[in-house]
Order: C-alpha cells, then structure tokens, then sequence
C-alpha cells in the first residue's frame, strides 16, 4: 500500500490489530515535509496480537510494506471526534 494518511470527516486516531503473523507487511510511518511523506520514520513489525493505534493529522503519513510470506491479516479502523 502507497503512503497515506487517513484524514476524513472527524477521524483522530486510527488502530490495527495483527490477526496473523507474517514477513514483511509492517506498517511504515513517515517524516513529512512540505506536504509529502519523506523518508521513513517508524516501522512496527506486523506480529500476530499487537495493537497499533496512531493520531490522525495532516502529517500522519503511513503505509503497509510488501509481505514476503504468509498472509497479513489484521482489522482496523478509526476513533472519531464527536
């Protein structure tokens, strides 16, 4: 998955649960600069029963590295703002 951020309507904070345990598809989050992701700033190894969450912003750019085997699967969603 391209670099992202998650910014729409009241989001705040996003999560993700690892269901499974792979290679590789762990969650990059950059360095942002000028509007555009940079350089990797962060990446959490995708591990079967770990928890994520992360604030949404402007400059909470993220995306998911290649799995090199097995299967990623985890849930996800969003905390918004009343």
């Amino acid at each position: 998955m391209l670099p992202h951020d998650d910014r729409l309507e009241d989001r705040k904070v996003a999560w993700l649960y690892y269901l499974e345990q792979a290679t590789g598809g762990d969650l990059l989050l950059y360095n942002f600069k000028d509007g555009h992701p940079t350089t990797i700033a962060k990446r959490i190894e995708s591990k079967k029963g770990r928890m994520v969450l992360f604030k949404v912003s402007k400059d909470s750019w993220h995306a998911v590295d290649e799995v090199e085997s097995g299967v990623r699967r985890a849930m996800g969603g969003w905390l918004y703002e009343n």
